[in-house]
């Protein structure tokens, strides 16, 4: 968690880049 707003991803070969807000995750997530 970043913040309390947001969350940034460790991906397991290494990289962590982008911050994702949690508007942004809802967003995405209603498209489903």
């Amino acid at each position: 968690v970043v913040g309390g707003y947001a969350v940034q991803f460790f991906w397991a070969d290494g990289h962590s880049t982008g911050i994702y807000s949690f508007d942004f995750l809802r967003r995405l997530g209603e498209g489903q």
